[in-house]
């Protein structure tokens, strides 16, 4: 239960935080791609209008959408302004006609290659091949494009682009240990309080079970003097249930506690499931029911032996009280991704559905009646999930066409 709520806890403050940071990376990135873009825009601009290019200047022609997102072009800049050599050295420009050069002017292959594979393309602007470009329809199949080729400008692109990732990365780190800090914080009480509550089961039920031999063994010796007595009776039926609970509190307790597990072994699962699936056949035949296994052969398991008993037990035990005279129970084990998977299935009265999230829990029980003159006391199940949970697996129960079905799987150590 407190890992369940450690999980929503850490989603609820993760997720939007690192929506958060996304999207904040993701404007610090779209802004300097159009800025830089922007620049080359420019340069390649001011390259034909000082080669004295007319086309380009027709805003008709510049009207492709612009990085920006706006539909209008760069703005025009100050025709005055010189352009300097180095710009006009990285500057080429060809024009293409149903795929044929008209004009170029440069010999270089590799551009000319790009160039053309640029017309053939959808973009009209942006980054390739480490160089920027521009493509201008001016005509039925006829294409002009300008290539600005500048290293300083391509690295500051790069240097952009690795900063946005350097700040999603840094964030989602902060945001993570900023979480964990946090969850430790709101979850704090919570441990303590189930501490507290799991050591005064513990010392309570150790505290009982001295005065209950006690009352147990007067009881014997009333028995011995008096002979038979009907309120004698139930003063020791009261005392056998207490002894139950005690017992159950106390397997409760070493159930949720996460102890060593240097002292865990390898031991045939199989095997002790075949053991413990036989203390129950005659059981299940004096009621009529028929009890079938489907157990995988020699399963190695690394864990605690007591610990397989606690889960088979009250499962096949829960499997005999809710089956019907002349029915059947199916125990399986098998071994499916690495994982222990237990199955107990019986054909009985279907667990209501708002009930199936409950049956877990400590002292549950649905038929409070019946279970109470049985000596049931709701904690057989809690055991199995609290076993589960230790093992870094799940309990759950199921319902469908008359079969109940309670699975549990169990993690390799």
């Amino acid at each position: 239960m407190l890992g369940k709520l450690r999980r929503r806890i850490r989603l609820f403050i993760q997720i939007p935080m690192i929506l958060l940071i996304l999207l904040i990376s993701a404007l610090y990135l779209h802004q300097s791609y159009n800025g830089i873009i922007g620049r080359a825009d420019n340069t390649m601009y001011r390259f034909s209008a000082h080669s004295g290019d007319q086309k380009a200047e027709n805003i008709d022609d510049l009207s492709e959408k612009q990085p920006n997102g706006k539909d209008a072009p760069p703005d025009k800049p100050d025709e005055n302004n010189e352009l300097s050599s180095s710009d006009s050295e990285n500057v080429y420009e060809f024009e293409f006609s149903h795929s044929e050069i008209k004009y170029q002017s440069t010999d270089d292959k590799d551009l000319v290659n790009a160039a053309r594979s640029l017309a053939k393309g959808r973009e009209r602007s942006g980054v390739s091949g480490g160089m920027f470009y521009r493509v201008e329809k001016r005509g039925d199949d006829v294409f002009f494009v300008r290539l600005l080729v500048d290293d300083d400008l391509y690295k500051s692109l790069v240097f952009s682009i690795l900063s946005a990732v350097g700040i999603l990365v840094l964030g989602v780190v902060i945001i993570i240990l900023f979480s964990y800090i946090i969850l430790k914080i709101i979850t704090k009480p919570v441990v303590e309080n189930e501490n507290k509550q799991k050591t005064f089961i513990t010392d309570t039920s150790h505290e009982l079970k001295t005065p209950l031999a006690v009352m147990q063994a007067n009881a014997d010796v009333l028995a011995t003097e008096i002979g038979e007595n009907k309120r004698l009776d139930f003063i020791k039926e009261e005392i056998d249930d207490l002894e139950g609970l005690v017992s159950s509190l106390l397997l409760l307790a070493r159930s949720e506690y996460d102890g060593d597990r240097e002292g865990y072994r390898e031991f045939n699962a199989s095997e002790k499931a075949e053991y413990i699936a036989s203390f129950y056949e005659s059981v299940a035949l004096e009621k009529n029911i028929t009890f079938d296994t489907d157990i995988q052969p020699d399963l190695m398991f690394k864990g605690d032996e007591f610990d397989f008993e606690q889960i088979l037990s009250p499962l096949i035990d829960n499997a005999l009280e809710h089956t019907h005279n002349y029915g059947t129970i199916n125990l399986s084990v098998f071994l499916h991704k690495k994982e222990l998977v237990i199955v107990v299935e019986n054909r009985g009265d279907p667990i209501p559905e708002k009930e199936r999230v409950k049956v877990f829990d400590r002292f549950y029980r649905i038929d409070r009646a019946r279970t109470r003159g049985e000596r049931h006391y709701g904690l057989g199940l809690a055991m199995v999930r609290a076993i589960a949970i230790r093992y870094g697996g799940k309990a759950y129960v199921t319902c469908a066409d008359g079969i109940t079905s309670f699975t549990v799987r169990l993690k390799q150590q």
